[in-house]
């Protein structure tokens, strides 16, 4: 295991089952690394089953940046050309979530667009996979106002897509039990 006592502590804090996703997302840990990396749990970036970028959120809370992704030119392809968990989204049917700890919670058939805003790759992506789409940003009027133009950009390609506004809290927040029901009404496995 990457992930030490303080990584661990953090991500069972937030209530994820950390043996899981530390296996399943090949989550890393660091500590003082001199650089804008340091105290971050590493998430690395798949496409295609080979890593292309990663992001690193801060666990002490304590930091400017909370979440530093790979600079630019370390990375094999830009992390906004991209959707975060592409590669355990392979059903027809997709929710696009903001970041990456959202897709922890909510799984396979999950993609994160890492950050608010998105690209036309990533609306290329969609719409190329995709027939079903729903959108699951944070509740928060600015993530509401972008989830809605994602809809609108996907709609003006000829795809439809639906928003689902979660009755508090983000993606990241919801209970096990509030995610399971999301996904069977949705019909994601």
């Amino acid at each position: 295991s990457t992930l030490k006592e303080q990584h661990r502590a953090y991500l069972e804090s937030r209530k994820f089952d950390v043996d899981y996703i530390e296996r399943k997302y090949d989550l890393r840990g660091t500590f003082a690394t001199g650089d804008l990396y340091a105290y971050r749990i590493i998430t690395p970036i798949y496409y295609k089953n080979r890593i292309v970028s990663y992001q690193g959120r801060d666990f002490t809370n304590k930091q400017k940046i909370r979440y530093a992704t790979c600079k630019p030119e370390h990375e094999i392809i830009h992390h906004k050309k991209i959707l975060f968990n592409l590669d355990n989204a392979k059903d027809d049917t997709v929710i696009v979530v903001e970041g990456i700890y959202d897709v922890f919670r909510f799984g396979d058939n999950t993609v994160a667009t890492m950050g608010t805003s998105y690209t036309r790759e990533q609306i290329v992506a969609l719409a190329d996979r995709y027939e079903t789409i729903y959108t699951m940003f944070d509740p928060e009027f600015e993530a509401q106002k972008r989830a809605k133009n994602l809809l609108m950009d996907l709609a003006l390609i000829g795809k439809e897509a639906k928003n689902i506004l979660l009755d508090s809290g983000d993606p990241a927040e919801q209970s096990d039990a509030i995610v399971q029901e999301i996904k069977k009404d949705l019909k994601i496995i």
